[in-house]
């Protein structure tokens, strides 16, 4: 069998990583996404009556920004220099754990939403990824369990006219 016999500028060209091989490829199917979804919510209202978001305005902005973001990390990865070497990042021990924990907290607090209705059922949510999920203490995280439903509740019912999920146990 024969060898190839590379010259100097093959053996000196970076091969790109993994990494970026998958960051391209996300940022294409990003892309592709973010198209399908504009095409398909073309049909739908973008405004409804009295100026308000219609059913297509999120989904515009959604696709939109999955197009946006995902062409300029297609962009970025294939303009930035690849490594000569590829960079093991470190791996957490408890990642796998960590995030189906955070997966399990959404789903839980799904039928909490109608239970107890949005306000509660959020804070009760937001508070266990700070303080369970997280760890953080201190009166920062405490504002933010008082303060992130109430500004979400705030924002969707009182500017955007969205009806939010109300207590059953609870009614007002």
């Amino acid at each position: 069998m024969t060898e190839e016999i590379r010259g100097p500028a093959e053996e000196a060209r970076p091969r790109p990583d993994r990494h970026a091989i998958g960051q391209l490829t996300f940022g294409i199917i990003s892309v592709a996404v973010g198209v399908a979804a504009l095409i398909d919510a073309a049909g739908l209202a973008k405004f409804g009556k009295s100026g308000q978001p219609g059913p297509g305005l999120f989904p515009d902005i959604v696709a939109a920004l999955l197009v946006v973001l995902g062409a300029w990390l297609a962009i970025l990865t294939v303009v930035r220099p690849t490594r000569a070497e590829p960079v093991e990042e470190p791996v957490e021990p408890g990642g796998f754990k960590r995030a189906a924990t955070v997966w399990l907290a959404f789903v839980v607090s799904i039928p909490l939403l109608v239970l107890f209705g949005f306000a509660p059922a959020m804070a009760a949510l937001v508070a266990f990824l700070v303080f369970g999920v997280e760890r953080i203490r201190g009166f920062r995280p405490v504002l933010a369990v008082v303060l992130v439903p109430a500004v979400v509740y705030l924002l969707f019912s009182v500017v955007l006219g969205v009806d939010l999920p109300e207590s059953v146990l609870f009614p007002v």
